[in-house]
């Protein structure tokens, strides 16, 4: 038998890699996961943000400053705080969380500068889903209540546990990606390192630092000069309307049925503003609108007590002991009022005694108008001793102002309208908010 040999073409397969070729792309591979991980373990550590805060010095990182909403809304989910602090930039330097008449613990002042009625509501929701709240303090002053209460820039809805209207979102992953993953991550904890010594802007209980306006003070000039550049500021740019904006009474009345609803107790302090800037809202004339503020507030509030709310107005605006402090004088760089920084922000000295009285360790005031609580019953002779003091306040004191728009020189602080000072509107206040979504 014979054998016959059968010749089979051979499956040639595809040309692959060389070997040294397939090592080269897995080591590639490798170094680019190695540094992956360097650059979120350094991120990590280092923290520019501050959203992995645990610092012992109690200081949040520099950087905390350059996302300042994401970074207190973070805070607010690593502390889960019992008692939060809502305003401006106001509230965030004056207001402590350390401050002794506090009932419920942790605190956190979660005030942001510029903030707007709707982020002030949307930081209420985003404290209140994490841990519920028993304590808000919360102050206002008349300019957030003169436009559209929007969201400011920097403010990111991602960055809140809840939506506008109370749903839960797919929270956080994307601030994990920005702290851990970004490359401005990155730059910010090389910046860290290579510059150690600049210096902080917030405390981890989110009260922010005096010790830089201390400096910018001294460095432009001090505080003489400040009340000046802000007064031109505030005539030439601020607030043009006249009358309160309807969505933002609206806003703040979404707010108090928010507290209302849940079982918040909330007070509200009416910033004590230097008694300059009341004079500005007189020469601008928005003194009218100033009384019917009070006058909304007053009875939006009381609606809100007779449903059964725990809520509170306390007035501590006007001309009293605190806000008619004497300024420096002029070319002075080195003496600090005690408890003012400028015509709009005061100090936490004067925090503090809003605090005082809130908290009942101090009697409200009886020979001013500092610290009353604003009532139905009361409001109108309250409105006219500010008034009375007012009066009081222009005999005293030769308080030069910057003048109107379109007024030819500087005018002086004896005055209102054409120089005699209004006596401020009489009519009944604009309908409280209504209630909205929670």
């Amino acid at each position: 038998m014979t054998s016959k040999t059968v010749f089979v073409d051979p499956v040639v397969a595809p040309p692959g890699p060389s070997a040294p070729a397939g090592r080269y792309l897995l080591g590639v591979l490798a170094l680019t996961l190695v540094l992956a991980a360097l650059v979120v373990a350094g991120n990590r550590l280092a923290d520019p943000f501050g959203f992995y805060r645990t610092a012992a010095s109690g200081l949040e990182p520099p950087e905390f400053t350059r996302t300042l909403r994401t970074s207190k809304a973070m805070a607010v989910a690593r502390l889960k705080p019992r008692s939060v602090i809502l305003g401006t930039s106001r509230a965030e330097l004056a207001i402590s969380p350390a401050h002794p008449g506090w009932l419920a613990h942790p605190v956190y002042n979660m005030a942001i500068s510029g903030g707007s009625l709707y982020e002030m509501r949307r930081f209420l929701q985003h404290a209140q889903a994490i841990q519920p709240l028993r304590q808000v303090v919360l102050t206002a002053e008349l300019g957030s209540f003169l436009r559209a209460p929007v969201a400011e820039s920097g403010f990111d809805e991602a960055a809140l546990v809840v939506d506008a209207e109370g749903r839960p979102t797919p929270w956080g992953w994307r601030h994990h990606v920005q702290a851990l993953f970004s490359w401005r991550a990155l730059f910010s904890s090389v910046d860290l390192l290579v510059h150690p010594q600049r210096r902080p802007d917030y405390q981890t209980d989110g009260l922010r630092l005096e010790t830089a306006k201390k400096q910018a003070l001294r460095r432009t000039g001090g505080q003489y000069r400040a009340f000046t550049q802000r007064e031109g500021k505030f005539v030439k740019n601020r607030y043009a309307a006249q009358e309160l904006h309807p969505a933002a009474l609206g806003e703040f009345g979404r707010l108090l049925d928010f507290a209302l609803k849940h079982g918040i107790s909330l007070r509200i302090a009416l910033d004590p503003v230097h008694a300059r800037r009341l004079e500005l809202y007189d020469r601008l004339n928005r003194w009218e609108a100033f009384e019917a503020w009070k006058r909304w507030l007053t009875t939006a509030v009381a609606e809100r007590r007779a449903a059964g709310a725990d809520v509170a107005v306390w007035d501590f605006s006007g001309y009293n002991r605190v806000t008619t402090e004497p300024l420096p004088a002029p070319g002075d760089i080195r003496t600090l009022m005690k408890l003012h920084w400028e015509l709009s922000h005061y100090r936490k000295t004067a925090g503090d005694q809003v605090l005082d009285i809130l908290f009942g360790l101090e009697p409200p005031a009886v020979h001013d108008s500092f610290g009353v609580q604003l009532l139905p019953a009361t409001l109108e002779a309250h409105l006219e001793r500010i008034r009375q003091e007012r009066a009081s306040y222009r005999q005293r004191t030769d308080t030069v102002l910057p003048a109107r728009p379109g007024a030819g020189k500087s005018g002086t602080g004896k005055g209102g309208k054409n120089g005699k000072g209004g006596k401020g509107s009489q009519g009944s206040p604009q309908k409280p908010g209504t209630t909205g979504a929670s």
